[in-house]
Formats: structure tokens, sequence, C-alpha cells
């Protein structure tokens, strides 16, 4: 059985109740933990709503797949650098999937922008990363 939990580290203790109720049911069992830092990493959740608030109202306002307007903002919006193999360099695009949480959030805010003044879309909702 594995669980998921995402939290802030505060003097010592974990900012997840969920993490805590959890706990409790594996009274008196042994278990294991991993642990990894997020720090600079986005979290899936986020990731959804660039995916079901954000690309979602470009697709339904182009008429466009959802995989088609991804394709196209990420073309329009993403940073690019150069690769070198051998004695060949190319610009390539720095995909969505590389970037970490705060290009992520600039990447999208880019584009909700662009969306909201030039095809006038409005999100009900903003978005808070963190």
């Amino acid at each position: 059985m594995k669980n998921y939990f995402q939290g802030k580290v505060l003097n010592g203790g974990f900012s997840c109740k969920k993490w805590y109720e959890f706990l409790a049911k594996l009274e008196g069992k042994i278990i294991g933990i991993f642990a990894e830092s997020l720090e600079g990493k986005r979290s899936n959740q986020y990731n959804s709503y660039m995916w079901s608030a954000v690309i979602d109202a470009i697709a339904d306002y182009s008429g466009n797949s959802k995989d088609a307007i991804h394709s196209f903002i990420e073309d329009k919006f993403a940073d690019r650098e150069w690769v070198q193999v051998g004695r060949e360099n190319r610009l390539v695009l720095k995909t969505c999937s590389t970037l970490k949480r705060g290009e992520f959030d600039e990447f999208v805010k880019k584009v909700k922008l662009w969306a909201q003044e030039d095809l006038d879309i409005t999100f009900q909702e903003d978005y808070d990363p963190l």
C-alpha cells in the first residue's frame, strides 16, 4: 500500500492533517517512509489545473484538441535552449515537462495573460501553486 502526502515541514512537524490521520491507522505496525523535497518541482495538482482549466478553455475556444493547444502554447511561450550532440548544435524547445515550479508558474501566467488579452477568455479561478 502506497500513499502520498504533501505538505510543509515547520518546526520539525509536518503540516498535513491527512498524514497524521493515516499514521493513526497504522498504530503498532512496522512501516517504511520515503520523503523528498518538492522544492523546485511543480505539483500534479498544478499540472492538472493547467490542462483542465487553461488548455481546456483555449481548446474549447479554438476548436482544436487539447494536445494541439499544448503543442501550440509550448511553441509560443516555452524557452529554448542550445543542445550540442557531437559537432552539431540545435536550438530546441524546453518542454513543459522539464520546467521547475517557478518556470512553470511563469509559463502559466504568460499563457493565461495571452488568452485573456488576445482571445478574451476569462478564467473562473486563479490557482495558487504553493
